[in-house]
């Protein structure tokens, strides 16, 4: 009787640990799906990651040429500037010649005898 006794316990207690173990192995199965997911999404994300970061490169070199180019914009404008102050002083100085000129030799023309 005694051992029968014992034989009902270790298969009570069985049961119990193979209703564990099957739990356990629900919970596995549930954690191994979501890990599986979770890889699946992290690759997504680093392949997005690596495709912004290749826009991000090629923004930053497109930024660098602009400035490149504004700055070398700008060089040939203060250029242009520096030229068109020059002509400018170069127009008036011509003219006051020219008042100087006529002013003193337009007179003496008409004042001198040709006869």
């Amino acid at each position: 009787m005694k051992l029968k006794m014992e034989i009902g316990q270790f298969r009570a207690e069985n049961d119990k640990l193979l209703k564990a173990n099957a739990v356990l192995v629900k919970e596995k199965t549930e954690i191994s799906d979501k890990l599986v997911g979770v890889k699946a999404t992290l690759r997504d994300q680093d392949a997005e990651l690596k495709s912004t970061k290749s826009k991000l490169t090629e923004l930053n070199e497109s930024c660098t040429n602009l400035k490149n180019l504004l700055e070398a914009t700008q060089a040939d404008m203060k250029k242009a500037k520096d030229s068109e102050m020059e002509a400018k002083i170069q127009v008036t100085q011509t003219k006051k010649e020219m008042v100087c000129f006529v002013s003193i030799c337009v007179p003496a023309f008409f004042l001198h005898d040709f006869s």
